[in-house]
């Protein structure tokens, strides 16, 4: 995977969590699909389209993967700019998916800062 730096796509990133305001989101706000899906790639994250409020990729993972750059990234959403972004992790990452009704009520944004905060 090329290397690069967050910076060389944003300007600026979100500020650490300990600075937040209680209820606000770590995330940046993006302007499209494809600003995160380079953002997410620049962490090192293998992002991949999604077909939008399914979940579900919208292309094969291979050859996808093995081809995975910022170009592909680029080309592929300014071609499908409605493509939500997933990723594919590896065996050391894991994603705390809190989208529920459920993590709603629970606070699902204060709870896994706290966590990971811990870790």
């Amino acid at each position: 995977m090329t290397s690069i730096a967050l910076s060389d796509i944003f300007p600026s990133t979100a500020p650490p969590a300990a600075t937040m305001p209680p209820g606000s989101s770590p995330l940046p706000t993006f302007k499209s699909n494809l600003d995160g899906a380079l953002w997410w790639f620049a962490f090192g994250y293998r992002v991949i389209p999604l077909i939008p409020g399914k979940k579900r990729p919208a292309k094969a993972y291979n050859p996808w993967l093995d081809d995975l750059s910022i170009d592909a990234i680029r080309q592929h959403w300014k071609q499908h700019p409605d493509h939500e972004v997933g990723a594919v992790l590896d065996a050391a990452q894991f994603v705390v998916d809190a989208d529920t009704t459920q993590a709603d009520k629970a606070g699902r944004f204060e709870k896994p800062i706290a966590l990971a905060e811990e870790i």
